[in-house]
């Protein structure tokens, strides 16, 4: 990327070596204020440690690197592979070589340079091992709190009257069914746009575009019950599953189990009210759920998919999945 100066006008007159000094220091500011692309040479993070495996600094990393000049730029490709490739772990070499990539992409960067973060052998072994670890989490499947069995959880939220006050019980069945994270409670927004309904407000993303919700009730049932719950924290009545209390008292109630447990179960029941059960359909179904990036490889965190069929989901749920 070829840089470009403007040019100063030199000062007239004799100027004490002080003068000429603070006139230096004035026009080097003016350079780096009036061009952005007038910046020092990038400095990588020899150690390149746990943190560097982030998306957001290596995202910085391939910015600085694309302000560098053409042929200056391969090599400092080679740098981060190379530092990828020396991780403690296969998984954090291969999150490191996904992250490069992904940045690589987001920045245009020339054919060249993408080829140079491809690496076939890590690629291979890192997906070897997210597979396998894919089917331990399916052979560990998620302890039902008591209580929130499918079928209690669907028919409390069938018999809710909004015009009552919401309940705690109520909150936790509403996370269940949009699959939520306690951030997202009061947060989220469910609304029918272009024909489908979308998703907006959720936590964890890098963009803020709406996603196709997906639940095993119905989404104008789901969008009514949310608004309940939200005005209902709004007012007092609940408290924000946000505050540590909350939390804590869930765990007091239900044997030490943490509110995650809820946006596993969301996941679950959605995926157990697919029509056709097969694995990759009801897998694709809890990824719709949890509002993951369509593009991004599957997280084995909640998304537990056991290989045999499930029982059968409620008619309402089985509905809504022919339409979509």
């Amino acid at each position: 990327m070829a840089t470009h100066h403007r040019k100063h006008p030199s000062h007239s007159g004799s100027h004490s070596g002080s003068g000429s000094d603070r006139s230096d220091q004035s026009d080097k500011s003016d350079i780096s204020s009036d061009n952005e692309s007038a910046v020092e040479e990038p400095e990588l993070d020899p150690d390149f440690d746990d943190e560097a495996a982030k998306p957001i600094q290596m995202m910085e990393e391939v910015r600085l690197i694309m302000l560098m000049q053409p042929e200056q730029r391969p090599a400092a490709v080679r740098a981060l592979v190379e530092r990828a490739k020396a991780s403690p772990t296969l998984q954090l070499a291969g999150s490191r070589m996904q992250y490069l990539r992904r940045a690589l992409k987001l920045y245009e960067a020339p054919a060249e340079l993408a080829a140079i973060a491809r690496v076939p052998e890590i690629t291979r072994k890192f997906n070897d091992l997210q597979l396998s670890k894919a089917i331990e989490v399916a052979d560990d499947p998620i302890q039902i709190p008591a209580g929130f069995e499918l079928k209690r959880v669907a028919k409390r939220l069938r018999e809710y009257k909004t015009s009552e006050q919401p309940t705690p019980t109520a909150l936790h069945d509403v996370m269940i069914a949009g699959a939520m994270r306690p951030s997202e409670v009061e947060r989220l927004s469910v609304a029918k746009s272009h024909g489908r309904w979308m998703a907006s407000g959720y936590s964890k993303a890098r963009d803020a575009r709406p996603r196709l919700f997906l639940s095993f009730i119905a989404p104008d049932r789901f969008s009514e019950l949310l608004g309940w719950i939200q005005a209902g924290i709004r007012g007092g009545v609940l408290e924000s599953p946000m505050r540590t209390s909350a939390n804590y008292h869930f765990k007091r109630a239900h044997d030490g189990a943490t509110m995650r447990i809820l946006r596993q179960l969301g996941a679950k029941y959605t995926a157990d009210s697919v029509v056709y059960q097969s694995d990759a359909s009801r897998a694709k179904a809890a990824r719709k759920a949890l509002r993951h990036k369509p593009e991004m490889p599957p997280s084995e965190r909640y998304a537990r998919i056991a290989s045999k069929a499930p029982a059968a989901a409620p008619e309402s749920s089985k509905k809504h999945h022919e339409k979509s």
